[in-house]
């Protein structure tokens, strides 16, 4: 295992341990088809909680490409990571 596969995979352990602590800070959106989709539902949620950072959690292989959707819906009010 290579030290980022490592970093990530303790990354992954803390954050599983807090949100099942707190799940007001879990967003889990199942009704959409796509990443657009995915993101219309999730900016409205985010903006109602009052959230100003967010992190997306999808495959390394979608990540680049959810980031910019999500930045987009997201409009600058939240911080998509």
């Amino acid at each position: 295992s290579t030290p980022i596969k490592s970093i990530l995979a303790q990354m992954r352990k803390e954050v599983a341990v807090v949100l099942s602590r707190r799940m007001d800070l879990l967003v889990v959106e199942s009704r959409s088809t796509s990443t657009e989709e995915n993101a219309e539902e999730f900016a409205p949620i985010a903006r109602e909680r009052g959230w100003k950072i967010a992190a997306l959690v999808t495959s390394s292989y979608h990540m680049k490409r959810a980031l910019s959707v999500f930045r987009s819906y997201a409009g600058g009010e939240i911080r998509i990571l």
